[in-house]
């Protein structure tokens, strides 16, 4: 009996060591893993758009006639002159 004991005393130290490990990971570990996959998920949008504006940037993209682009409009009786009176 005295050579199955150093095996059972090794399969309970794995058990605890096993257990002390799922408490890590439960306790410390998963709530870290939670708040970044929470901060990168906020903040995807925002990524995306400024890999989009990176992208238009790199090939050298140009907002052509017709186009919105802001301060097109000369001056304000060009904007004014669209409104019915």
């Amino acid at each position: 009996m005295l050579k199955r004991a150093w095996i059972e005393e090794l399969s309970e130290e794995a058990k605890s060591v096993w257990t002390a490990l799922c408490a890590f990971w439960t306790r410390d570990v998963w709530p870290i893993l939670t708040t970044l996959w929470i901060f990168f998920v906020l903040a995807a949008p925002l990524i995306i758009v400024i890999l989009i504006l990176w992208y238009l940037d790199s090939i050298g993209w140009q907002a052509g006639p017709g186009f919105y682009t802001i301060g097109s409009a000369a001056s304000a009786g060009q904007v004014f002159s669209l409104i019915p009176t």
